[in-house]
């Protein structure tokens, strides 16, 4: 098999049938989709981890965050609302 500039490529054996460069140092087209398809693989894994942290942190806080900024909003706007705890129920 030939790359796109017309130098020979060489298979690796044994492997997961990825090409590999040709003893001239050329590279092939066809190890892109292997590839890609790793870089693709990290980037769910990657997007996975931050949606769990995302998810769990927030809850393993113990605090009830609509609750803090409403008490927030009251405390700046000077005026403390009296059903505050009947809203963040």
């Amino acid at each position: 098999m030939r790359c796109s500039d017309g130098h020979p490529l060489q298979e690796k054996t044994g492997g997961a049938g990825e090409w590999v460069p040709a003893s001239d140092g050329t590279t092939s087209l066809a190890m892109r989709p292997v590839y890609i398809a790793r870089r693709f693989g990290v980037f769910l894994l990657i997007v996975w981890l931050a949606a769990t942290l995302n998810f769990f942190l927030p809850r393993l806080s113990g605090q009830d965050p609509v609750r803090a900024k409403l008490l927030q909003q009251a405390a700046l706007g000077g005026y403390v609302q009296g059903g505050i705890e009947e809203m963040t129920r």
